[in-house]
């Protein structure tokens, strides 16, 4: 197990949990090991964030600490998990505040996240994933719109790798009214052509049995920038880029995501195209 000595970051259950009545739950001193050691909780402070950036982007301000957990751990409502034990409500408050801002105090210290101590909404995407965000001009060219004299030719390979919303129903083998439901929360990515014209581009889709899409998805849908063409989309995805390897060779983005790669480096590559750092 890491120690404070070799992760400066690293702070121990017993420094959040203060309490003398009783120790802290498995669950929760397993988690804030997660969270905050090593290759975990680089992933973790990653994904906090991309979501610091996304809402950001939505609200222009930052999100609250309780924002930010609720969306890493939507169905314990941010919490470790739904424990058992009989607390009071008062002392479970205390324990959920305590466990968020030492989490956070360890992500601000690995550089994840930004944060001014007592003021609301101060919460900012930290040096680190800055610096992995930051637009790197080796994959310009991934996201740059298609010369002309190639743009008929991208154009016809970008429809022919998308789907339209009656072939999208087909092959997810539901209802066009779920299918709009899904693309309005961000679940899906679709394309509008014309007002009434719709495309739903491969990279989403899975061939895996009982895997209808990527993992992933919504995650990246967020950071797909929102004046971005059809075969600009085309291009970023089907272009192999050393940001992205697997057995020492670069990957597109669509094959990293159908071997199951963690979408969060895809994600993480197109930020890089939209989000301003200065």
């Amino acid at each position: 197990m890491a120690t404070a000595m070799a992760n400066p970051g690293y702070l121990s259950p017993e420094n959040w949990w203060t309490s003398a009545r009783r120790p802290a739950p498995l669950a929760w001193r397993a988690l804030f090991t997660e969270l905050t050691i090593g290759a975990s909780a680089e992933q973790w402070g990653l994904a906090a964030g991309l979501y610091i950036i996304h809402h950001h982007r939505r609200h222009d301000e930052g999100p609250t600490i309780r924002d930010v957990f609720s969306h890493l751990f939507p169905d314990t409502n941010g919490l470790p998990s739904l424990s058992a034990e009989d607390w009071a409500r008062k002392d479970l408050n205390l324990a959920r505040h305590r466990f968020w801002t030492a989490v956070i105090v360890v992500w601000r210290r690995l550089g994840y996240v930004q944060h001014e101590v007592g003021v609301p909404n101060s919460l900012h995407a930290g040096r680190r994933v800055l610096a992995l965000v930051a637009r790197d001009e080796r994959i310009g060219a991934m996201a740059g719109e298609p010369a002309s004299a190639d743009s008929d030719a991208i154009t016809r390979a970008a429809m022919k790798a998308s789907l339209t919303p009656e072939q999208a129903v087909i092959r997810l083998r539901t209802s066009r009214r779920y299918l709009d439901r899904v693309t309005r929360a961000g679940f899906l990515h679709a394309v509008a052509l014309a007002p009434n014209e719709m495309r739903y581009p491969m990279w989403q889709f899975s061939a895996g049995e009982g895997k209808p899409v990527v993992d992933g998805v919504s995650l990246i849908v967020s950071s797909i920038p929102s004046d971005w063409t059809l075969p600009r989309i085309h291009r970023f995805f089907t272009t192999p880029t050393w940001h992205l390897k697997s057995n020492r060779r670069s990957q597109t983005p669509t094959r990293w995501l159908s071997q199951g790669r963690d979408p969060l480096h895809v994600a993480i590559l197109l930020e890089g195209y939209q989000y301003d750092i200065s």
